[in-house]
């Protein structure tokens, strides 16, 4: 298995942008699995726009991702901010998407609440770990 762990420069507060770039780089990688950064999506420093930067698990972003991952035959992972559509709460999401389509998420548990960070200000704590069954074997999402 070859897996790749890209360090890419999102662009804060442009999600396209930040999509052609994962595109451009799952492309590059060849790899089996293939992982971007916490809340590469939106930016990590977007603080106020997260709550106009965040989708569903279902929304637009993610059915990108999932064709990205078609196109490639690869695993991706990326991180995202994450609106719960029932409560309209935000959250701090590591995504997982497989070739075949499937969509697996988690919700960051322990917010980092000190310093430049104060996720807490922004997001809502998830409540549980996330271990998938893939091709590939059992794949844990976390996030820092």
């Amino acid at each position: 298995m070859k897996a790749a762990l890209a360090q890419l420069d999102a662009s804060v507060g442009d999600k396209m942008k930040n999509l052609k770039k994962l595109e451009k780089a799952v492309g590059a990688a060849k790899a089996d699995l293939f992982l971007a950064g916490e809340l590469f999506l939106s930016g990590y420093m977007a603080r106020d726009a997260f709550a106009q930067l965040a989708e569903p698990i279902d929304g637009p972003a993610v059915k990108t991702v999932q064709f990205i991952a078609q196109e490639y035959s690869t695993h991706v992972v990326f991180g995202m901010p994450e609106r719960e559509e029932s409560t309209k709460r935000l959250f701090n999401s590591s995504v997982l998407v497989a070739p075949d389509g499937k969509v697996a998420s988690y919700r960051k548990v322990y917010l980092a609440n000190f310093g430049p960070f104060e996720e807490g200000l922004y997001f809502g704590r998830g409540d549980g770990l996330t271990l998938v069954e893939t091709k590939l074997g059992k794949i844990g999402l976390l996030i820092c």
